[in-house]
């Protein structure tokens, strides 16, 4: 049986049942024949709570009377702060607090709690664990952009996608301060975020951090920012919405991004999985495999080799995408550290408009009302 660390103890004693897992699996196929309405009307309800609470931490700060001009220039700095992490704007910290937390981010309890997000699932713990399933039932998982994926997803976007960002920037040389981060990430997954926690390294935890690197760098300064700074005033404003759908993909999906159930050597080489392979069939692994016969046939990890197949094709997908996906597909693994701008860039799709009438974003532009 998995160790579990002080911290998840202490973690469990505060509650009875814990969810800090994704069922990706009991209710998959119904999920996939999402109708159009549903997916649309999941991903408008996220980007507007989304857009409204940016705008939210926007206006407070703005009335705080910090210069933008002078507050992002923490960028360029190297200053820390009590507690040795890299210290970033306000700007940064306000919008941060206003879709994350400390457990448990503000987006990723909404999303869980909003009957604006159809979700599906019963809650039972599926891998097999009697000692874990005393303690933890799973996340419900729902449709976003045609994707299975749970609500925790949107946390650590959020929340580890910022502590991601802080190492990148914690170096003059930024490629290693990218190995840093994707150390870290890693080690979140290793320990008190996953294994210790709930016994789970889930490589789609992984995805969603490296995601949320990539809108932490893009929120200020790069083409297609998400901010900008007016010169004259030293007012933030919005240079452009935000849209869960240019983020999140099958890398979020433990479905196709298969979670493991041990620690994994990070980044990914295709002859030292081979070679350890084995290792990697745990008890876990085949109480979720005894489940998924239970439940449908058809089901396994991952569900379409396809997919995996194509997520590999990402760039430095070997620090994030599950090892059974990568050597499945035995594709060619590439990352290019020399442009980050590139590596890091958010394409604009532009198939999404926040509303900004007073119905503070129920209804969207061009879409239904969502409420």
């Amino acid at each position: 049986m998995r160790r579990i660390s002080t911290a998840a103890l202490v973690l469990l004693s505060v509650s009875s049942v814990y969810s800090w897992e994704t069922d990706n699996f009991t209710y998959r196929r119904k999920i996939l024949r999402a109708s159009d309405a549903e997916k649309k009307q999941n991903l408008y309800a996220l980007n507007d709570e989304t857009n409204r609470r940016i705008e939210e931490a926007i206006k407070g700060y703005n009335k705080m009377g910090v210069n933008c001009n002078e507050d992002l220039k923490l960028l360029t700095k190297k200053e820390k702060n009590m507690w040795g992490e890299r210290k970033m704007p306000k700007i940064h910290s306000q919008i941060k607090s206003v879709l994350g937390g400390t457990i448990f981010g503000a987006m990723e309890t909404w999303s869980e709690k909003s009957d604006k997000v159809t979700k599906y699932g019963d809650g039972n713990y599926i891998y097999g664990s009697d000692f874990l399933s005393n303690f933890y039932d799973l996340q419900t998982a729902f449709n976003l952009n045609g994707h299975v994926v749970g609500p925790d997803k949107l946390g650590h976007f959020v929340d580890q996608g910022f502590e991601l960002y802080q190492e990148l920037l914690s170096e003059d040389d930024m490629k290693k301060g990218f190995d840093k981060a994707m150390v870290h990430s890693n080690k979140m997954e290793d320990s008190y975020y996953g294994l210790d926690a709930s016994g789970v390294k889930s490589y789609g935890d992984m995805s969603a951090n490296y995601s949320g690197l990539k809108f932490w760098y893009n929120l200020y300064g790069k083409d297609n920012s998400y901010l900008k700074c007016d010169k004259k005033s030293g007012k933030i404003s919005m240079n452009r919405d935000f849209d869960w759908s240019e983020f999140a993909d099958d890398t979020w999906d433990q479905g196709i991004n298969c979670s493991a159930f041990e620690a994994t050597p990070n980044p990914y080489k295709h002859g030292q999985y081979r070679s350890r392979k084995n290792l990697y069939s745990t008890e876990m692994d085949e109480g979720l495999k005894e489940y998924l016969a239970k439940v449908d046939k058809t089901l396994k990890c991952p569900d379409d080799l396809g997919r995996c197949q194509e997520i590999s094709k990402q760039p430095c997908s070997k620090f994030y995408v599950s090892p059974k996906c990568l050597f499945a597909a035995n594709t060619k693994l590439t990352c290019p550290l020399n442009d980050f701008d590139k590596l890091l860039a958010v394409e604009d799709k532009k198939g999404y408009k926040y509303n900004r009438k007073p119905s503070s974003g129920t209804k969207t532009s061009g879409s239904t009302n969502v409420r």
